[in-house]
């Protein structure tokens, strides 16, 4: 998942662009800028962060026929990337794609190199 900009504009969707999900009621927390930015609300479609915000934006960017997941306090940093990982293990623990800013051998072939956003998977 990519990470949005937090001050994105709201816009509205139809029922057929709605996002599959909206996370609320949590510490949702960027590192958008030099420090920690906190946020009401993720919006996720298909899998893809594509707003992190106000709640009161995120409903009308997510549309109707959306999931609403109450995170209850727990904590989410949307779009996080681990600077230091060790492929091996994060290959046991995690279901997730390493993308790392060099390329790593693992288990299933290599891992690709990210260093600007533009080369960063979608």
């Amino acid at each position: 998942m990519a990470l949005a900009s937090c001050n994105q504009p709201a816009k509205q969707t139809n029922s057929k662009d709605a996002a599959d999900a909206i996370y609320y009621g949590g510490n949702i927390i960027t590192m958008e800028g030099d420090s920690a930015n906190y946020a009401e609300a993720v919006v996720v479609k298909e899998g893809k962060i594509v707003f992190v915000g106000g709640k009161d934006e995120a409903m009308k960017v997510a549309g109707d026929g959306r999931s609403m997941i109450d995170l209850q306090g727990n904590t989410v940093l949307p779009g996080f990337i681990d600077p230091h990982v060790h492929p091996s293990i994060a290959a046991q623990i995690l279901p997730a794609e390493i993308v790392s800013a060099v390329e790593w051998n693992i288990p299933d072939g290599k891992s690709i190199a990210v260093k600007d956003h533009a080369s960063y998977p979608t």
